[in-house]
């Protein structure tokens, strides 16, 4: 392996959706490659153009749940992928030189099956934490792997897959300066309020499922919960106002979390709505066509 080429035995697997504006920078972090492939849903705008422009191969490959670490996601992906090892890439993401060659190195010589790292999130310049941060205790992020070395069935949202190989096995990075990709999170507060109703919908869905149930107490303790980890213990202080912002919009994330389990309690999701709606829109009608009649 030459310092300026990647690792052959690695593909990099970018998800991307309507990212036509943004995924040429992507797909330059990755140059060094030769097996990168782009993993399309559907986009509705020139993404799928622009990556084979660039001479990258490019996939329709449809994510029904809003994340992507799902067997109806990755099972179609490992059957498309040759190499043994995967990188999970996202467009809003940068991975640094150092941290691609410790990929390559582990890829060349099959030491190990899985490596964990840190993500540092980026909002408004700022290295705002979303997970903790980058302490022993940290798992950090599953992003590379070899295959067979992950499963990811029965997985919820924000979940990364299990891993089913030997704590040997397994390279942790996480307090490793020189061992960090980079998140960068382009929201204001509206798109960080739509951000978060894509992933509750399917998330209050999976914690019905799992038979957890609303309540007053629970909803108001998680929420708090969210909001004093993000602020304090996670150090959102530390960044200002938009600290803050992001601390709150974690707590109210996790409270309309509840109010969405609460609507799966009570058959109250949007199909129920409109048809209790129409049935009393129908007796309102019914009750104008007597009255005509009357008259």
């Amino acid at each position: 392996m030459s310092g300026d080429t990647g690792s052959d035995n690695i593909t990099i697997c970018i998800f991307a959706f309507n990212e036509a504006h943004r995924i040429e920078r992507c797909l330059a972090n990755f140059r060094r490659y030769r097996h990168v492939l782009v993993l399309d849903n559907f986009s509705t705008d020139e993404t799928r153009q622009v990556v084979e422009r660039a001479g990258v191969r490019c996939v329709t490959l449809r994510n029904p749940g809003g994340f992507v670490e799902t067997p109806e996601v990755m099972d179609p992906l490992f059957e498309l992928v040759s190499t043994d090892y995967l990188l999970l890439a996202s467009v809003s993401e940068f991975v640094p030189l150092p941290l691609m060659r410790r990929y390559d190195a582990v890829a060349d010589a099959c030491s190990h099956d899985v490596v964990r790292v840190y993500r540092v999130s980026i909002t408004a310049g700022l290295p705002i934490p979303i997970v903790g941060n980058p302490r022993p205790w940290n798992r950090g992020f599953l992003r590379f792997f070899r295959k067979g070395s992950v499963s990811f069935i029965g997985n919820r949202v924000h979940d990364q897959g299990r891993i089913v190989v030997d704590a040997a096995r397994v390279l942790n990075l996480v307090t490793d300066p020189e061992a960090r990709f980079y998140q960068f999170r382009d929201y204001d507060a509206s798109h960080a309020e739509l951000a978060h109703c894509r992933y509750n919908d399917t998330l209050a869905r999976q914690r019905y499922e799992d038979g957890q149930r609303f309540s007053w107490g629970r909803a108001i303790a998680c929420s708090v919960w969210e909001f004093v980890k993000s602020w304090l213990l996670f150090g959102s202080f530390r960044h200002g106002m938009p600290g803050f912002i992001h601390s709150y919009y974690r707590g109210q994330m996790e409270f309309t979390l509840w109010l969405r389990v609460w609507e799966w309690q009570h058959g109250l999701r949007r199909a129920e709505v409109i048809a209790r709606n129409d049935a009393v829109r129908r007796r309102l009608e019914s009750s104008l066509s007597d009255q005509r009649g009357e008259s």
